[in-house]
């Protein structure tokens, strides 16, 4: 299979979902599956769902058994909008995503046939105006993986995704204020910094586009409150690793050493 770019992944997915057919995108941890999905969710005006098969039993899903005239029946969960259910104010539909359904345990899997073929939970029919969408990571990657059953995966249309940190950068360069400025010179000067992930390493935090964001709030929350970057130094290890972390202050270190243009234009004769 075709591995596609991060970046050049919504098209595609946007199309499956439009035909109404079912997307599930393989990938590495932390690179932006599910955000692609949130993206796809704003397109079409749905509200976007986040479903994780994995974190349930079967009872859950099915719904509990209720009593109505001696006889039991099923009441549905509530994260699932049925028929006759109102579609929120404001939007289309239903985004629902299945995060990791790769991770959910084999008996839980013909739970899953039933709600993306026949759009049932139990007795009931889920509301036309829902759109399913799935991803999962890879096993490559040491995450927490299963098989998926042939039967539930020819249910779907499958991709699988990866990072390109020239491109990543460009739309992360896009995205107005929502990445730190030197954290971003630092990823343009060391590219590999955009997703540097080794499933045999000892230090299980490692950068990628979802820790990168958390150590870019880090970085603004230290702006806002005047504070010298070092004192996140601790909480930005612990987003990006050790290693990283290191190479990230080095940089740090070497840009507050440069005067800026301005200065120099200002002062041509000052003292380097």
């Amino acid at each position: 299979m075709k591995s596609l770019c991060i970046t050049e992944l919504a098209q595609h997915v946007l199309d499956v979902i439009e035909i109404d057919e079912i997307p599930m995108v393989f990938g590495s941890p932390g690179i932006g599956k599910s955000a692609v999905y949130q993206y796809i969710a704003k397109v079409l005006n749905l509200e976007f769902i986040d479903f994780r098969l994995s974190m349930c039993d079967q009872t859950m899903v099915n719904g509990f058994p209720v009593m109505e005239n001696n006889r039991s029946s099923y009441a549905p969960p509530k994260i699932f909008p049925l028929v006759g259910d109102e579609i929120p104010e404001g939007k289309s539909g239903w985004l629902i995503s299945f995060e990791e359904l790769n991770s959910a345990a084999p008996s839980l899997q013909p739970i899953a046939y039933k709600i993306l073929h026949d759009r049932m939970i139990g007795d009931f029919h889920i509301h036309p105006s829902v759109r399913f969408c799935a991803n999962g990571n890879l096993e490559t990657d040491g995450a927490v993986v299963l098989p998926l059953s042939t039967a539930l995966a020819s249910r779907m249309i499958q991709f699988k995704t990866h990072i390109n940190p020239k491109n990543w950068i460009d739309w992360a360069n896009d995205q107005g204020d929502r990445f730190h400025t030197i954290l971003m010179q630092y990823l343009e000067y060391r590219n590999e910094s955009v997703h540097r992930f080794d499933p045999k390493s000892k230090d299980s935090a490692y950068p990628c586009p979802r820790t990168l964001e958390k150590v870019s709030k880090l970085l603004k929350l230290c702006d806002k409150k005047e504070r010298d970057y070092s004192t996140a130094r601790t909480s930005i290890e612990g987003s990006i690793g050790e290693a990283t972390t290191i190479d990230f202050f080095a940089y740090v270190k070497y840009f507050d050493s440069v005067e800026s243009v301005e200065r120099i234009i200002a002062n041509p004769l000052m003292k380097p």
